[in-house]
């Protein structure tokens, strides 16, 4: 009996892994598609200012961590995996705003809210359901499979997301994503969910914070929203046209998804900490190469060194879910996404205050020394 209900709670595990996995592989093939072209969809083919545009994701990614919070009350009541279904109807309402500004005057604070608070509630179930899902032991494999499979659906997404736009334009891109957003979602409505206890404590939850960790997030934060704000922002008056600017994010995924699920793998039978630590000098060096691009080669040998780090830095994804406190989990996932937030605010503001990207990826590149902390 006892063999049986072994076999059944693995199966069951099993189960919600690779609804996880289908679920990440359809969601970043259409986020793939879209994700780098936001920027320049605001500011160049809108037209709105920089600092418009750096302020839209500012309030994005503070509402992101404010609501947060309410994600993980919402996790509660109705499941981890609920939780992000949630955030698909606010997601396609952002792209159809996004798409109408084309046509009516919006203003972009709403836009930029609805999408933080959608993002909020993918996220938090997102990373919770993984946690619940996944085995301490084998999570460095397990990791390495669902960013992975990320990466691989999403290789030829922004390629493809960059053909779509020069062929048909940005309503017919933003039509698709929002067709694949909810084909995603129809693969959580089965096998049940998770949905454990959760009371919030302000004095537990500062209780929680490990704050080596925070700093980490911080910087982690840094680098996410330098990747994927101010990266395509840069260099897109560098190769000027969005197919080459999608063939940039085909190279990044390219060279990081089968290396992610490699290392990852390995990790599980060694340090990661150790492989983590030791890829800190690589990060680094790639946001100096990206400080210093000024040609179209340049874009896409640095973009191609940045996703070899990407892979080889699979450790620290696992290490996020080795290092979440099963009992307290849900302060855990609040807590990393509020330092996450300070981090991709701060970046923002920097470029916001000063106009200097190479600034940016250089302050960056040296905030990755806190992986040491981590």
């Amino acid at each position: 009996m006892t063999h049986n209900h072994h076999y059944l709670h693995y199966f069951f595990f099993k189960t919600h892994l690779r609804q996880i996995y289908t679920f990440v592989g359809l969601h970043a093939f259409a986020a793939s598609m879209v994700g780098l072209f936001v920027p320049l969809y605001l500011h160049i083919e809108l037209g709105f200012s920089l600092s418009a545009v750096l302020l839209f994701f500012i309030t994005e990614k503070v509402v992101l961590s404010l609501v947060t919070p309410l994600a993980g009350l919402c996790a509660t009541k109705i499941g981890t995996k609920h939780t992000m279904l949630v955030s698909l109807p606010g997601t396609a309402i952002t792209i159809a705003l996004l798409y109408l500004l084309t046509t009516y005057s919006i203003p972009l604070w709403l836009i930029a809210s609805i999408s933080g608070g959608s993002i909020a509630f993918l996220w938090f179930g997102l990373h919770t359901s993984f946690v619940f899902s996944s085995h301490k032991k084998h999570r460095g494999e397990e990791m390495g499979k669902r960013v992975g499979t990320a990466m691989v659906a999403g290789m030829f997404a922004p390629a493809i997301g960059g053909l779509i736009i020069s062929m048909f334009g940005f309503g017919s891109l933003f039509l698709f994503y929002i067709f694949l957003l909810f084909l995603s979602g129809m693969v959580l409505l089965h096998n049940g969910d998770y949905m454990p206890q959760y009371t919030f404590s302000l004095t537990r939850f500062v209780g929680s914070i490990h704050w080596p960790y925070a700093v980490y997030y911080i910087a982690r934060g840094m680098e996410i929203s330098a990747g994927s704000i101010l990266w395509p922002l840069f260099i897109y008056s560098i190769l000027t046209n969005y197919l080459s600017l999608g063939f940039v994010g085909f190279i990044i995924s390219c060279t990081s998804g089968l290396l992610f699920y490699i290392v990852g793998k390995r990790s599980d039978k060694t340090k990661k900490r150790t492989i983590a630590r030791l890829s800190m000098p690589f990060h680094l060096l790639s946001w100096v190469f990206r400080a210093i691009v000024s040609l179209p080669v340049h874009v896409f040998l640095a973009s191609g060194f940045a996703g070899l780090v990407y892979g080889i830095s699979s450790p620290l994804s696992s290490m996020q879910y080795d290092n979440a406190d099963k009992k307290n989990i849900y302060d855990y996932f609040i807590y990393r996404e509020l330092f996450l937030g300070i981090g991709k605010v701060s970046i923002l503001l920097f470029v916001l205050l000063t106009q200097n990207f190479a600034g940016a990826f250089l302050w960056t590149g040296f905030a990755q020394i806190a992986i040491f902390l981590f």
